[in-house]
């Protein structure tokens, strides 16, 4: 391997180790969350579980504790509180 492509991969990789962390990816899109996905992993990662939409997602985490981002839902803004 040539020293720029080492250079980068280890630039590609997390400065924490992640292995142990779980991810929850939520996408209408099935592309996405395979991109998403394939990400995660690259990093470290294999507790990923995916989603479709917001109630699949709310009905996993149920009885899990979460951190939640959302980068640009459409049906809705990710960061306000939804009523039931």
């Amino acid at each position: 391997m040539s020293q720029i492509a080492s250079t980068a991969q280890n630039k590609a990789r997390p400065q924490h180790d992640i292995s142990n962390v779980q991810f929850l990816v939520v996408d209408d899109y099935d592309f996405v969350r395979r991109i998403v996905t394939e990400g995660l992993k690259s990093c470290g990662t294999t507790k990923i579980h995916a989603a479709q939409h917001g109630r699949e997602a709310i009905a996993f985490l149920k009885h899990r504790s979460a951190t939640i981002s959302d980068s640009g839902p459409r049906r809705h803004d990710g960061f306000s509180p939804r009523p039931h």
